[in-house]
């Protein structure tokens, strides 16, 4: 269901689990591009509802060359264009701004996990696999 309310201490936790984690979103103390994190978030779950851009711009009242400029990082939206997107994506608003905490089944995480590992060069992936053994393995 769709909520018009994010909490901001949702998003404080998004930040420390990235810095945290190492991910190349906070690489050699470099701060996290805002647009670009926000762009991978938005083609992950639009791609995971199986829409295109074209289909999620109409439903947001907008058009296919700005959901492009988001989903590559070269724009940046508005809280109204945030809201706008969870709602044709039928999400929470929180949903498009984290990685933790999505309520999908078993099928679509291992999607999005592999769509994920794609881009990854040998080092990422040498650290994803340390950080799943560290959660995994006892």
């Amino acid at each position: 269901m769709y909520r018009h309310t994010t909490n901001i201490s949702v998003i404080f936790v998004f930040l420390l689990v990235y810095t945290a984690s190492g991910s190349r979103y906070f690489q050699a103390g470099v701060p996290l591009n805002y647009a670009k994190a926000f762009g991978r978030r938005l083609r992950s779950v639009r791609e995971a509802a199986g829409l295109t851009q074209e289909r999620v711009a109409e439903r947001a009242h907008t058009d296919a060359k700005y959901m492009s400029a988001l989903e590559n990082g070269r724009s940046s939206p508005t809280l109204d264009t945030i809201m706008a997107l969870a709602k044709a994506l039928n999400v929470r608003a929180d949903d498009l701004l984290l990685l933790e905490g999505e309520d999908a089944d078993d099928r679509t995480l291992r999607k999005r996990i592999e769509t994920s590992l794609d881009g990854c060069n040998e080092e990422q992936l040498r650290r994803i696999y340390r950080l799943i053994r560290d959660v995994v393995e006892p």
